[in-house]
């Protein structure tokens, strides 16, 4: 189960610190969503989004306002 982490940790730029606009430093969303396990991912609006095959633009964040499937119809739209 990748002890707790998320199955994108390798690609994320949330992970990895190379936020576009860093908010909060990269630890903090590392505890609340990535290293947190399925709640932690359930809550997270990137990991969502990659539920549906769709890569997360570098500027969503994980706790992103807007309903996963909104974010969803706006990219696909792009």
């Amino acid at each position: 189960m990748n002890n707790g982490k998320c199955k994108y940790v390798g690609v994320c730029p949330v992970y990895n610190g190379k936020l576009k606009e860093k908010d909060k430093p990269a630890f903090l969303y590392r505890n609340v969503f990535c290293e947190r396990g399925y709640k932690g991912w359930n809550a997270c609006k990137r990991y969502l989004v990659a539920q549906y095959n769709i890569e997360p633009p570098d500027y969503l964040l994980p706790e992103d306002k807007e309903t996963t499937e909104d974010i969803v119809t706006r990219i696909s739209k792009l």
